[in-house]
């Protein structure tokens, strides 16, 4: 028999796949720190600070910078409405959204996919 384990519900990286992880936007050159990204901004997986309450606010997992929930609901909507909008055959249209989206949604966030 095989056994596989069994995923922690209290995960917020989702079996580290980050499918609804945010990319840092904290400055970074204004406390000191170095840069990581080309616009200054740490850059790191931000994800939920408690898995299971769908209010809890998320925490870079680099910088440990706090961001509310309805800050990242806000963002999420506006690239989900812009997803369902574009033309899924326009390979302009769909890089474009991906060149928008990269910033601010980590690289393996559910919408990114969708781009790709």
């Amino acid at each position: 028999m095989i056994s596989f384990p069994h995923p922690n519900p209290e995960d917020p990286t989702e079996l580290e796949t980050y499918l609804d992880a945010f990319r840092c936007q904290r400055r970074r050159a204004a406390a000191g720190e170095e840069e990581d990204d080309d616009q200054g901004k740490c850059g790191g997986a931000v994800v939920s600070t408690d898995a299971l309450d769908f209010e809890a606010d998320f925490r870079c997992g680099r910088c440990g910078h706090r961001t509310p929930r309805a800050v990242l609901e806000k963002v999420e909507d506006q690239i989900g409405e812009s997803l369902e909008e574009a033309d899924k055959n326009d390979r302009e249209a769909m890089e474009l959204l991906l060149e928008v989206a990269s910033p601010l949604l980590h690289s393996s966030n559910y919408l990114i996919l969708q781009v790709k």
